[in-house]
C-alpha cells in the first residue's frame, strides 16, 4: 500500500468518525427535544386539569354589622287529626311574624350577638266554616281569647338578644323584657288557682325552641372547609310543626352560585319529635307527648356572599302518633314556613 493509499484511508476514517459524532449529536439533541416537549405537554395537561377543576366556596353566616335586617316569617300549616274511630278534625293556621335584628357590636371570641325585636303579627285560623283572625297593626285586632291564638301571640312585642356560638348553633336567648315575662310566668305557675296548661303555653311561647325557630333565619350549619357545587354535607336542623318540637338531619348541597347568592337545597333524612310535651289545639285536658313520627321534608336557603340570608323555606309532611289518655290517634301535619328579607337599613 502506498503513501497515497494510507492518506486516503486515514481521511476516510476521520470522515467516518465525524459522521458518527454528528449522528450521535443529532440523536442526543433529538432526545433532549423530545423530553422537553413531553414535559411541556405534561405541564400543559396538568395546568388544564387545574383550570378545569370547579371552584370551592366558603359559606359563612355573618350579616354586616350595624345593618338592621327586617324579615317576614310566614307559616302555613294544615292539620288533620284522625281518631281511633276514623273521625277527623281538620284546621288550617296562617301566621306571619314581622321581626328585625341587628348585630350592634363585632363578634367576640367567635360569639355573635343580635338584638331581635318581634314587631307585629298577622294570624288566621280556619276550622270548617269558622274563621278567627288577628292583626296586631289593625284598629280592631281581633279576639285575644281564642285558644290557638294564645299560643301564637306570646312572642309578639318581645325584644331579646340571640347569640350564636363559634360553632354556629344558637347558644342562648336572653334580655331584660324577656326575663321579666319569664319571671311573671313562673309566678303564675306558683298560683294554685292558675291553669297549668295555659301556663305551659306561655312558657313555651318564650322558650329557646320557639324564639329560635322564629328568629334564626339561617337554620342549618355550614361546612368548616370550602365546598364545591353539588357536593353534599350533613347538617342538623330544629323545627316547630304545629307547635311540636322536632329535630332532623339533612343532606345539603349548593345547587348554584349566581349574582352573589348561594342557592342551597337540602332533604330530610330522619325527622323525629323531641322528647318534650306539647299543647295541641282542641285538646284542653292534657299535654301531648309524641309516641311515633314519620315523614319527609325539604329545606332551601338563599345566602348572600356578604353573609346575610335573603330567603329560607322549610316544607314538611309529617305524621305523628300519640295518645289522649289511652286512646291512640294520628295527626298529619303539612307545613310550609318561609323567612324572607324585606329590607335592610343602616342602624
Amino acid at each position: 500500500m502506498g503513501r497515497n493509499d494510507i492518506s486516503c484511508l486515514v481521511s476516510l476514517l476521520f470522515q467516518k468518525i465525524k459522521e458518527i459524532k454528528f449522528s450521535f449529536f443529532l440523536s442526543f439533541v433529538l432526545a433532549i427535544f423530545l423530553v422537553l416537549c413531553n414535559g411541556i405537554y405534561l405541564y400543559s395537561q396538568d395546568g388544564a386539569k387545574k383550570s378545569e377543576e370547579p371552584p370551592a366556596y366558603q359559606l359563612k353566616f355573618m350579616p354586616p354589622q350595624t345593618i338592621r335586617h327586617v324579615y317576614k316569617m310566614h307559616d302555613s300549616t294544615v292539620v288533620t287529626r284522625i281518631f281511633s274511630d276514623n273521625s277527623t278534625k281538620k284546621y288550617i293556621r296562617e301566621v306571619s311574624y314581622y321581626f328585625n335584628f341587628v348585630m350592634p357590636n363585632p363578634p367576640k371570641e367567635g360569639f355573635m350577638t343580635f338584638e331581635v325585636s318581634v314587631d307585629s303579627l298577622k294570624y288566621k285560623f280556619t276550622e270548617g266554616e269558622a274563621v278567627f283572625e288577628f292583626d296586631s297593626q289593625a284598629d280592631n285586632p281581633g279576639a285575644l281569647t281564642f285558644e290557638d291564638l294564645v299560643a301564637t301571640i306570646v312572642p309578639l312585642g318581645n325584644e331579646f338578644n340571640l347569640t350564636y356560638s363559634p360553632y354556629g348553633e344558637v347558644a342562648k336567648i336572653e334580655g331584660e323584657r324577656l326575663e321579666f315575662l319569664i319571671d311573671y310566668i313562673k309566678q303564675q305557675k306558683n298560683n294554685p288557682m292558675s291553669d297549668a296548661i295555659i301556663n305551659f303555653v306561655w312558657e313555651e311561647g318564650v322558650s329557646l325552641d320557639r324564639l329560635k325557630f322564629l328568629a334564626d333565619v339561617r337554620k342549618i350549619f355550614f361546612p368548616k372547609e370550602p365546598i364545591q357545587i353539588d357536593s353534599l354535607w350533613e347538617t342538623a336542623i330544629d323545627l316547630q310543626l304545629d307547635y311540636i318540637n322536632f329535630f332532623d338531619t339533612l343532606s345539603a348541597k349548593i345547587t348554584k352560585y349566581k349574582d352573589g347568592y348561594f342557592h342551597i337545597e337540602a332533604v330530610s333524612n330522619n325527622i323525629q319529635a323531641k322528647n318534650k310535651a306539647a299543647k295541641l289545639y282542641g285538646i284542653k285536658t292534657q299535654l301531648i307527648e309524641v309516641a311515633d313520627t314519620k315523614g319527609e321534608g325539604s329545606f332551601k336557603l338563599v345566602l348572600h356572599n356578604r353573609g346575610f340570608v335573603s330567603k329560607a323555606e322549610a316544607k314538611y309532611n309529617v305524621e305523628i302518633g300519640s295518645y289522649i289518655k289511652k286512646e291512640y290517634f294520628k295527626q298529619k301535619i303539612e307545613s310550609k314556613t318561609t323567612w324572607e328579607l324585606l329590607k335592610q337599613y343602616k342602624f
